[in-house]
């Protein structure tokens, strides 16, 4: 009893042109895959790498009175863009949107192939909390830490 691939035709050079073809591309998109999650991480762990538990421990906020890290009612300015990002200027405002005083902290956007990342400085120079996007989930949708 002979196996059924006995008598198959050998493989054409095309044949075997086309599926190292398909080995090559395979192999690039595995690799820009890779480069682009590295380049991800890398940006993401530079945008936060002072916005941690140790860094903050012991740390008093400036505005004791609040709840809330920035006031519920806020202006962002943009600021110039840097090469690195963009930054926003918080500046506390009231009801109508009228600004109620000095800045009390940046949001400083740093951009990244797969989300951007925002981390939030108060005006005491420590970064408190960061935002990223969610690229994975359905809608507009955000992850606060």
């Amino acid at each position: 009893m002979s196996a059924p691939y006995e008598n198959m035709e050998p493989e054409t050079c095309c044949q075997k042109c086309v599926r190292q073809a398909k080995k090559c591309v395979l192999g690039t998109c595995c690799l820009v895959i890779l480069a682009v999650c590295l380049v991800q991480g890398v940006l993401y762990w530079w945008a936060t790498m002072k916005c941690n538990a140790r860094s903050l421990k012991n740390y008093t906020y400036p505005d004791v009175s609040s709840e809330d890290l920035v006031p519920r009612n806020s202006l962002l300015v943009e600021r110039e863009p840097a090469w690195w990002g963009d930054s926003f200027i918080n500046i506390p405002a009231d009801s109508a949107g009228l600004p109620l005083g000095a800045s009390d902290g940046v949001i400083f956007m740093t951009w990244g192939p797969i989300f951007n990342t925002y981390v939030y400085q108060d005006i005491g120079g420590h970064e408190t909390f960061v935002i990223r996007d969610r690229p994975l989930a359905l809608g507009g949708s955000h992850k606060i830490m």
